[in-house]
């Protein structure tokens, strides 16, 4: 039931613009917390929140198209994410290897 209430508020927030409650969301459909266990669902919140300014959300995106979750493995989408959308961190010396 809190899983349940606390998924809904993150997506209420998600809609309304909030990155991170994007992320979270994403992690509770990931995990299956309060609802079945939904990677695509999770891709796209993740997706969504790395759009908004998340960098966490952009991490999990590279990381579900590494392991094909909620959308069609490709490890060469991973990599042009990963220097794209990452490279703020990467230029702070951050080894995308971790990410990758």
């Amino acid at each position: 039931q809190e899983y349940s209430q606390a998924l809904n508020n993150f997506l209420q927030a998600s809609d309304a613009g909030h990155a991170d409650a994007a992320v979270s969301a994403g992690a509770m459909f990931h995990e299956g917390l309060g609802t079945p266990l939904d990677h695509q669902k999770a891709f796209e919140l993740y997706q969504l929140g790395g759009e908004l300014g998340n960098i966490e959300g952009w991490r999990n995106v590279v990381r579900c198209y590494v392991l094909g979750e909620g959308v069609q493995r490709s490890v060469s989408t991973a990599e042009y994410i990963a220097r794209t959308m990452l490279k703020e961190k990467k230029d702070n010396n951050e080894n995308l290897d971790e990410v990758l």
